[in-house]
């Protein structure tokens, strides 16, 4: 039984060995027989690491994803035609020249909020967005205030208009515009401010 071990043992690595030796000539991998060694890469010269690089460029078919690209290089995105814009608000006009652009928005809760309660809250209202198919990333910068970024700025007004009805909005800033939640207890006749004049 034990004799019989190693001599399976020893025939497994005969056929090993044999089929490495097959793979070295099937190859044409002769560096072992003319002696010529390969060269470590800290042995490159600058001329050499540059002909590795355009070989390996030239045989590069992968072609990166669109927003993987550098922003210089990614495809420009059709502008806004000047006729469709006659009719329209400074807000509309806005949602169109902002779509396709990543905006972000400052949005604070209830002041005097704990972080942790903070959390929970602009959690729920980011939940409510996806549910709604709009996608949006938080993140918290004070103990009662938030940042959410929106991958397509015309879809910020609807945000807005979301958020400044939730009972625990203070209010929501983007575009230079402040606009108080609905029941943050400010009243304004426009609801709005410019941030300059804060």
């Amino acid at each position: 039984m034990y004799v019989q071990r190693h001599l399976l043992t020893a025939v497994i690595l005969c056929l090993i060995i044999l089929l490495d030796v097959f793979e070295l000539v099937e190859s044409g991998d002769t560096s072992h027989k003319t002696g010529k060694k390969k060269k470590d890469v800290r042995d490159l010269t600058e001329a050499e690491i540059e002909k590795i690089y355009e070989e390996w460029e030239d045989h590069d078919d992968d072609e990166l994803e669109e927003d993987e690209l550098p922003e210089h290089k990614r495809k420009k995105k059709p502008g806004v035609a000047f006729s469709d814009l006659e009719d329209k608000s400074p807000e509309e006009m806005l949602k169109m020249t902002k779509k396709g652009q990543m905006i972000m928005m400052f949005v604070s809760v209830t002041p005097g909020t704990s972080k942790p309660e903070s959390e929970k809250i602009t959690r729920r209202w980011q939940h409510g967005l996806t549910n709604g198919n709009i996608q949006v990333t938080s993140y918290m910068i004070s103990d009662d205030r938030a940042i959410f970024t929106i991958e397509d700025g015309s879809l910020a007004w609807t945000i807005k208009d979301y958020l400044i009805q939730q009972t625990d909005c203070h209010n929501v800033e983007f575009e230079g515009q402040v606009y108080n939640g609905l029941h943050s207890g400010i009243k304004d006749d426009s609801s709005r401010k410019s941030t300059g004049d804060l």
